[in-house]
């Protein structure tokens, strides 16, 4: 494909899927390579949150916020190089999750509404694994930044939402302090120097519309509503849900 070109409805939705399916697929390979590997904590003084259930609502929103560039990107010159942006994320992290792999420390929570459902739900999707840096964290500061690119009044309310999204790793108990630290500044970072290097034209940043900004939240709205539906209509008993997410056996 040449660049320079505008993106199709379909190209956009083929680059949603297949994104998002190997990103996390990856992800998920060296999280689950790493069970049975000694883990390591990284507690600071600073890391003093409470756990807060309800914010798994705020953690979930990651899924809208990743496909958010794809809501003002109309050149598919700027959709590969924020593709490469998402691409340099994992290649920094995996030596991190790969050779010095972090946890947080989780103790089992009954299920006892919509939100200790929702931790259950978060825990079981994403183990304590694969913690420093936090990629929850960075992919969030990375969309806001090349949303902001194209609309900087956009872009900061997306970077207000990823502010809340690195809160809630830390209020759920997901993340230390340092991983959302080394995450923000590789979500900026990657995008600062991916389009410091490779350029684009300024017309190439001329945004989507504001309208196209609803089918992010409309995916968010879908998904929290498939993942609470078993807790809503009770196809799940949710007592056996407490050990969800729990922590690795360690080591021999």
């Amino acid at each position: 494909m040449r660049l320079g070109l505008e993106l199709g409805r379909v190209e956009r939705l083929v680059t949603a899927i297949f994104g998002v399916s190997v990103f996390y697929g990856v992800y998920g390979v060296l999280g689950a390579a790493q069970v049975g590997a000694e883990l390591h904590e990284l507690r600071s003084p600073l890391d003093v949150v409470p756990l807060m259930p309800w914010t798994a609502a705020i953690y979930l929103f990651l899924y809208a916020q990743v496909l958010a560039p794809l809501s003002v990107i109309r050149d598919r010159g700027v959709l590969w190089r924020g593709l490469l942006c998402y691409a340099l994320l994992v290649g920094i992290g995996t030596p991190f999750w790969w050779f010095y792999p972090v946890t947080v420390p989780r103790e089992p929570v009954p299920v006892t509404d919509l939100w200790t459902w929702g931790l259950a739900v978060t825990r079981f999707i994403d183990p304590p694994t694969n913690c420093f840096p936090s990629m929850h964290v960075a992919e969030s500061f990375c969309a806001a930044a090349l949303v902001y690119r194209h609309d900087p009044r956009r872009g900061l309310a997306w970077g207000v939402a990823a502010a809340l999204i690195t809160f809630s790793t830390l209020a759920l108990g997901q993340h230390w302090v340092a991983d959302g630290v080394l995450g923000a500044v590789m979500g900026l970072g990657v995008v600062f120097v991916v389009f410091r290097v490779w350029p684009v034209r300024p017309e190439a940043l001329q945004p989507l519309p504001m309208v196209h900004t609803a089918w992010p939240l409309l995916v968010y709205v879908v998904l929290f509503a498939l993942l609470a539906s078993p807790y809503w209509f009770g196809w799940v008993d949710p007592s056996s849900l407490a050990a969800w997410g729990a922590p690795p056996p360690p080591a021999p």
